[in-house]
């Protein structure tokens, strides 16, 4: 469930970390379901937005182009959907499902979303049938490092920095986060996702 973040304007993000976990291994994931071919007609009834409903500020869009359907949100990227059947989505390589549901008149009025074969499904609810670019996600190059600290301790630092500045040569603030977990996560997408506000 995504979470609301106070952050502005910081285009840098740095982490430290002492120590780190135990990588634990990887979860395998169900392969696929065989994707059909719907046509574009059908597939314009499922554009729009898409509010949550325990969480009215989070707003997903559904847009069509080029007869692919996609979605993305503030704090999601773009993501491909493939049809499954009509009414149920899935997202190539991930373990995402999505159903629209209709009503009596069958015009889409909602979205179930779950992550993950057990994972709870999320409802969201047909706000408007235009779509809106929600997306402000930003490229950044992720560099590990060692910093020695007086004491002769190296810390493990994982460093996001927008790309675009590594060209501009342009001075920026920077946002500094102390964790004892394990960094795998912190990525261009943890970033996007988690402080959109930084993305924008």
């Amino acid at each position: 469930m995504p979470l609301r973040n106070a952050c502005k304007l910081i285009p840098v993000f740095a982490l430290a970390c002492v120590s780190c976990t135990p990588i634990r291994a990887q979860e395998t994931r169900p392969a696929d379901p065989a994707a059909i071919s719907l046509p574009a007609g059908t597939l314009a009834g499922y554009v729009g937005q898409y509010r949550n409903a325990e969480e009215p500020d989070v707003v997903e869009s559904v847009s069509l182009a080029s007869g692919r359907l996609s979605i993305e949100g503030e704090r999601s990227p773009r993501l491909e959907l493939s049809a499954e059947s009509p009414d149920h989505f899935f997202v190539p390589g991930e373990s995402v499902t999505l159903v629209f549901e209709r009503d009596a008149t069958c015009k889409i009025t909602s979205l179930s979303t779950r992550f993950g074969a057990s994972g709870p499904a999320h409802t969201m609810v047909r706000t408007s049938d235009q779509p809106a670019p929600l997306n402000h996600f930003r490229d950044y190059t992720r560099t590990d490092a060692m910093i020695p600290m007086r004491d002769g301790i190296k810390l493990h630092v994982v460093i996001l920095r927008p790309t675009v500045s590594e060209t501009s040569g342009e001075p920026r603030p920077f946002l500094l986060h102390r964790t004892p977990s394990r960094v795998d996560g912190y990525s261009p997408s943890f970033v996007n996702a988690g402080k959109p506000e930084l993305a924008a």
